[in-house]
């Protein structure tokens, strides 16, 4: 939790910057939307640059209130959009804390949703694919990358002859 205070924190001190010197806590409604930026893992700058982009639309107008962090949701919304395109970053590669609403993980759940082993390595697999496409990187650092995907190849090929607890033990070892 101390993480997202910290976040909670370095937003409200810029959102003070960006209104003059005014200060506007980040609380309620406010606190709830900065929280969901921080698990799903918006980063800092993607959110100062919707801040600063709305704010400039935002002294152009008539108004002469501070701005509210509530108001500057879509532009923070769309930069993330565009700075996960253009990261190569999906959806299912950032946080899913704030996103999974199935009723199996609504309210107090103790047990933490299992994620798929053969779903974590194929997502390295890809990555990895992606990184041994560059040419720019030396032949041996892609030797290596070539060599790392026929290791998780193997891996997730034994994984798929595996069930129940050899399956987790096999896992985390």
């Amino acid at each position: 939790m101390s993480d997202v205070a910290d976040y909670c924190r370095q937003v409200e001190a810029h959102l003070t910057r960006v209104n003059g010197g005014h200060l506007v806590r980040v609380v309620g409604p406010g606190f709830a939307l900065v929280k969901q930026w921080a698990d799903e893992g918006v980063p800092l700058s993607v959110v100062f640059k919707g801040i600063e982009q709305k704010a400039g639309r935002h002294t152009q107008g008539a108004s002469r209130r501070p701005l509210r962090i509530e108001f500057c949701e879509a532009d923070v919304r769309e930069l993330f959009e565009a700075w996960r395109r253009a990261t190569g970053i999906s959806a299912a590669g950032i946080s899913d804390a704030g996103r999974d609403s199935s009723p199996a993980n609504c309210g107090d759940s103790a047990e933490p949703r299992r994620r798929s082993p053969s779903k974590a390595i194929d997502r390295a697999i890809e990555r990895l694919g992606r990184l041994a496409g560059r040419l720019e990187l030396p032949d041996e650092l892609r030797d290596a990358v070539s060599h790392a995907i026929e290791r998780l190849s193997s891996v997730r090929e034994g994984l798929a002859r595996t069930r129940g607890i050899a399956r987790d033990r096999g896992w985390r070892s």
